[in-house]
């Protein structure tokens, strides 16, 4: 279970939800989109949270079971086919609807004033604070500078180390290490385009090194007998180890389901 930053209420999550999904909201929204022109057995707003808290977090992996979870939500139970028939392109555009009413309700709430960091920027895409996870490149072989898990026994001092030159030795199913990554400052600004509206950058050769620290994230595979590797900016108060394992790995879910809905409704 993915743990809420801070001292988020729970309570208050759900009831902010609520108030930006509100029922009234999702049906009209589904009409606008036209995914729903009449009145239907299979009600938007009950479709959608069963999407977003069975689908979204991880509970539920098929429509079967979706559908199970759809009857006992709203007491009535319903043929397979006429539930599979919802999956279609217009549920899709029901739900990036969803999506940018969302991302637009949060927007709002966010300060227009630019961060230290931000200020040599002339024009801003997003200014939300976001996180990365990603899969550490095999080539990779970054340098230790902490242990962020606490680990039973006589535990390896890998302070200092190379991952590859102790990773053979570390039999432990979660590590969780802060590392330093050494990469090439690559871009050099070369020339402003007629109009002067934005700065062309390419790449520079002999470019200094820039050095980083990051966390790494790492679970075992019993089966494959290797470890999963992961870098992130996402420390261990917002995210444990296993849950940003977990969040990378529900990217594959997504793309699963649509592999799956465009081989049955032939999208292209």
């Amino acid at each position: 279970m993915v743990t809420l930053p801070g001292n988020l209420d729970p309570r208050e999550v759900e009831k902010t939800l609520n108030k930006m999904f509100s029922p009234d909201w999702l049906r009209e929204a589904a009409k606008r989109v036209k995914y729903v022109q009449r009145e239907r057995k299979v009600d938007p707003v009950i479709l959608f949270w069963i999407l977003v808290l069975g689908f979204g977090v991880g509970v539920q992996r098929t429509i079967a079971s979706l559908r199970r979870d759809y009857e006992t939500a709203s007491v009535e139970s319903i043929v397979a086919s006429a539930f599979y028939d919802r999956f279609t392109e217009g549920l899709v555009k029901f739900l990036k609807e969803c999506l940018a009413h969302g991302i637009a309700d949060l927007t709002s709430c966010v300060s227009l004033t630019l961060s230290e960091k931000l200020q040599g920027f002339k024009d801003l895409v997003v200014n939300d604070g976001g996180h990365f996870v990603s899969r550490l490149k095999s080539g990779a072989n970054p340098k230790i500078v902490s242990v962020l898990r606490s680990y039973r026994g006589n535990a390896i001092d890998l302070t200092g180390k190379k991952l590859k030159d102790v990773l053979p030795r570390l039999k432990w199913e979660v590590i969780d290490y802060l590392v330093e990554v050494e990469f090439k400052a690559s871009a050099s600004r070369t020339k402003k385009p007629e109009g002067d509206t934005f700065e062309v950058y390419r790449p520079r050769n002999g470019a200094s090194k820039i050095r980083e620290t990051f966390r790494l994230v790492g679970t075992f595979d019993e089966e494959a007998q290797e470890y999963h590797l992961y870098i992130t900016d996402i420390m261990p108060e917002q995210l444990s180890a296993e849950d940003t394992a977990l969040l990378y790995r529900a990217r594959w879910s997504v793309e699963l389901v649509f592999k799956e809905l465009k081989r049955l409704y032939h999208w292209t």
